[in-house]
């Protein structure tokens, strides 16, 4: 029974993070749509925009089991 109550309380903790994860996007998103962006916010969206970029490729080896052929291999 506790554990059907903390199991909920996560979940509506995880759920109400989400939306105001959302709401301060959005209201981010229409603060600076009526400014040009500054070029330390651009630079800062070009290393963001570079680290999502690279973090794909181990996720997607991971996904394909190139990791487990390679240990295939070497084993």
């Amino acid at each position: 029974m506790l554990a059907d109550r903390a199991g909920s309380a996560g979940l509506l903790v995880l759920a109400v993070g989400g939306l105001l994860l959302t709401l301060v996007t959005v209201a981010a998103g229409t603060t600076y749509a009526r400014r040009p962006v500054s070029p330390y916010l651009g630079r800062v969206a070009d290393l963001a925009d570079t680290a999502l970029v690279v973090s794909v490729v181990p996720v997607a080896c991971a996904v394909l089991d190139l990791y487990g052929r390679a240990r295939g291999l070497l084993g």
